[in-house]
């Protein structure tokens, strides 16, 4: 890209290419990937700014999130295991990992690992995926608390032997004042002065059902990630003021049914609305709110209560099936 074809000819003749490369890997170090690797920082940035990224999206996602978000998407850093990801030599990214790079500068230099990384950039949310078990170090952990008074860490690894940390190693590392999010189960807390904690788990059950669901329920075209920013946000409003002192960032799992219930009248209702999805069929008329979705979504729920008994069905009884007797202890287990 930075060179024309008579300059790269008379610099390398053909021989001496053949000789020390083949063909695969001559192609490989042509890769965009590698060539927007290697531009100036100034470069980089400038292909950063908002318009670039508002262009990068696709339309449906563009014109559903708006610049405070795309602003909050500017804030995140990925770290993985080089150090921090950044444009540059040293760092040569994939497309997938761009989305969460912060551009070398001055002020933000390349940093070797998580713990230099927490210390320099003092984050508010500390975001386990990568399945290092000890990964966020009490180290870590207080730096966390030395800079926010609520630190929010989500070890999200799956399973227990793979999370980023405890719930009781965030907790004694920061004094009790960790907002705490996991992937894998934890078991309460006792804080020192009586107060009990029950640490969240940060499941995939609560968003994908409800997702899919109201997908189906509006016919809906595509599902950008607008659509799970509208399921986080519902879903994080659910719990009341005194779960949340007592750490249930989501609804308990006992009630994940009537979560779920509710989450998919709220995106129902966002499909609708945005365009996305279409009115469900015999719905002539969009309800106001999302407390009259709900009745369109429940008509439309499978209830494995009653199908487990005997179902009168064309005036005759059916017998119970097992597939519905398994569904009902999968549910009575939730």
């Amino acid at each position: 890209a930075s060179l024309d074809t008579e300059t790269i000819e008379a610099s390398l003749d053909t021989e001496t290419i053949e000789a020390s490369l083949d063909t695969e890997t001559i192609e490989a170090s042509l890769e965009t990937e590698i060539i927007e690797a290697s531009l100036d920082t100034d470069t980089i940035e400038a292909s950063l700014d908002k318009e670039t990224i508002e262009a990068s999206l696709d339309t449906e996602t563009a014109c559903l999130v708006d610049r405070a978000r795309l602003q909050d998407v500017q804030q995140l850093a990925l770290v993985f295991a080089h150090g921090m990801c950044v444009y540059g030599p040293r760092a040569p990214l994939c497309n997938a990992h761009r989305a969460c790079t912060l551009s070398p500068c001055p002020c933000r230099p390349f940093l070797p690992d998580l713990e230099s990384a927490v210390r320099q950039l003092q984050p508010s949310v500390l975001i386990g995926v990568a399945a290092q078990p000890g990964a966020f170090t009490p180290s870590i952990l207080r730096l966390m608390s030395q800079h926010h008074a609520r630190p929010f860490v989500f070890p999200l690894s799956n399973p227990t032997s793979l999370a980023e940390c405890t719930a009781r190693q965030a907790s004694e590392a920061t004094e009790g004042r960790v907002v705490f999010a996991s992937g894998s189960p934890n078991a309460p807390l006792q804080l020192p002065g009586g107060r009990q904690v029950f640490p969240a788990q940060a499941n995939n059950a609560y968003v994908f059902p409800a997702v899919g669901h109201a997908a189906v329920i509006t016919r809906c075209s595509s599902i950008p990630d607008a659509v799970f920013l509208e399921a986080a946000e519902a879903l994080g409003a659910m719990s009341t003021t005194q779960q949340l002192a007592q750490g249930q960032l989501f609804p308990p799992l006992s009630r994940i049914r009537a979560a779920c219930e509710h989450l998919t009248a709220h995106l129902v209702q966002f499909m609708v609305a945005s365009g996305l999805g279409q009115l469900p069929e015999g719905v002539a008329e969009a309800p106001g709110d999302v407390q009259g979705w709900l009745g369109v979504v429940r008509q439309r729920c499978f209830a494995p209560s009653a199908a487990a008994g005997e179902v009168a069905a064309g005036g005759r009884v059916q017998q119970q099936q097992p597939a519905a007797r398994q569904l009902v202890v999968a549910d009575s287990k939730l």
